[in-house]
């Protein structure tokens, strides 16, 4: 099974209610801190399991799962940008610099340009 492509999640959530998208924030915002904390727990019993010269294959399997995580929270942190652009461009979220407010005329950033 393969992820949504991020131009579908980006289409997808224009049609979601506000409500949902702040949802949908928070449980990405979960999500990556529970990878973020597996990653590190797991990369310390490697280092362990490497002094101990233990078993090779937890190691390997740990290393392993350390990358797919990687994948996951890259995947998430895109989807968590474009959702921010979302719920900036409602008025939900104050503009940050990874996150542009737009105009509602057109797609040009507002600020100033030198």
């Amino acid at each position: 099974m393969s992820a949504i492509d991020i131009n579908d999640f980006k289409q997808a959530i224009e049609d979601l209610p506000d409500d949902s998208l702040i949802s949908l924030k928070s449980q990405l915002n979960n999500s990556l801190a529970k990878l973020a904390t597996t990653n590190d727990e797991l990369s310390n019993e490697i280092k362990q399991l490497s002094a101990e010269e233990g078993n090779r294959d937890d190691i390997t399997l740990y290393a392993e799962t350390i990358l797919e995580n990687e994948g996951v929270i890259q995947n998430q942190e895109e989807r968590l940008k474009v959702l921010e652009q979302e719920l900036t461009n409602r008025g939900l979220l104050k503009p940050t610099p990874e996150t542009p407010e737009k105009t509602n005329e057109s797609n040009e950033t507002k600020g100033v340009y030198l």
